[in-house]
């Protein structure tokens, strides 16, 4: 299984017309969405993709209209952030990427493989009306959120003045209020580990118990809501991840053990029992969660951008860059339901998320006897 999003819609998007049925029998699932999506970016021009991205960060407050970044750290990187060449190559780039590192989740490809058999007509009807509207503005979207996320990755000093101008932004901003109980609890619980992030960054030195009972709590409150909302198999999949811990002493046979700072200084990294299965389990875990979600596309793209999906190399780095991109994720919902935009289709559908929640099931009983393997060893 792997990684999904409107994007991902990609995962979903599959299956719109009999006259690409040929294609679709020839092509693994994940790229015959990204050519779907592809097919909705062919009426944009380079100078529209380029303005899609600007606006974004200036929905981010991190861009004024004048073209002017809100900090010394970002002006200094606003070439990379948004480059002036922008085009739909690198639209169609983007959607490449992401459906790649999808293909490399088993856990997700198995989701995918099952959903093209399930009852989804009335969504794909929904995606085959609104793709020509949706997906420019989707694909623009992860652009900026994989740009930002790269960015504050790998300079801390970047993360920092990001994280300040937020916090100005966001002032007069009644969170409670504007994000709801649950937009909130989530909006807190990220920023406590960012901040001890930035601190381990910046001193050099990581608590090796870094998220050990803060990461499980965390995935947890999402496992209450699926069991409360009847996602029993969705929950199955969130409580062996949460029981499946990071920190402790070292185990060279699974992969876990003590927190550390990546080679370059500038990332926690979490070891995981079998790091790249739980990454790969995780993914399509909150994938499955977010699904019930009206704008649900938006919140998949920081499971699918490449800076998150493209972990397979370094599994243990997979959290740190997942929390910047829900950060960023959490400020661009803050702000968008400030100013009173509305979701740009409504795209949930419950046949959708039964698909996960079924498949997800299977795949934490994979990882649960992988587990249990191991200890047989």
């Amino acid at each position: 299984m792997k990684s999904i999003t409107y994007l991902f819609l990609f995962v979903i998007t599959f299956i719109w017309s009999a006259d690409l049925k040929a294609i679709q029998e020839e092509a693994s699932p994940e790229s015959y969405v990204a050519w779907t999506i592809k097919q909705n970016l062919d009426s944009l021009n380079d100078q529209a993709a380029y303005n899609l991205v600007k606006d974004h960060f200036i929905q981010l407050k991190l861009l004024n209209f004048d073209g002017k970044w809100a900090a010394p750290q970002l002006e200094a990187i606003g070439d990379e952030l948004l480059p002036r060449g922008i085009s739909t190559a690198d639209f169609n780039n983007m959607v490449d990427l992401m459906a790649t590192n999808a293909e490399k989740n088993p856990y997700l490809h198995q989701f995918m493989l099952e959903a093209n058999k399930a009852d989804l007509t009335e969504f794909y009807d929904k995606v085959k009306r609104d793709g020509p509207k949706v997906f420019p503005e989707l694909i623009a979207y992860a652009m900026t959120l994989n740009a930002l996320t790269k960015s504050m990755r790998d300079d801390v000093t970047v993360l920092k003045a990001t994280m300040q101008v937020w916090g100005k932004a966001s002032a007069s901003i009644n969170i409670f209020n504007t994000g709801g109980f649950m937009y909130w609890v989530k909006y807190q619980s990220v920023k406590s580990p960012l901040k001890k992030a930035i601190q381990a960054i910046e001193t050099g030195k990581v608590d090796p118990d870094y998220c050990r009972n803060y990461l499980p709590l965390n995935i947890l409150e999402a496992t209450l809501i699926d069991w409360l909302m009847g996602n029993n198999g969705n929950a199955k999949a969130g409580w062996v991840l949460a029981n499946s811990r990071p920190g402790g002493p070292e185990n060279k046979v699974i992969g876990s053990g003590p927190a550390s700072l990546s080679p370059d200084g500038q990332a926690v990294l979490l070891h995981m029992p079998f790091p790249k299965e739980w990454a790969d389990l995780y993914s399509v875990w909150n994938l499955g969660f977010v699904s019930h979600l009206e704008d649900f596309p938006y919140w998949m793209v920081k499971l699918l951008i490449p800076q998150v999906s493209g972990y397979q190399s370094v599994p243990e780095e997979y959290m740190h860059n997942r929390v910047l991109a829900l950060y960023s994720q959490l400020q661009f919902e803050l702000f968008r339901r400030s100013e009173g935009d509305t979701v740009i289709a409504d795209w949930k559908h419950e046949n959708l998320t039964k698909c996960f929640n079924d498949s997800n099931a299977k795949s934490a009983k994979q990882y649960k006897d992988l587990l249990t393997s191991a200890r047989t060893i």
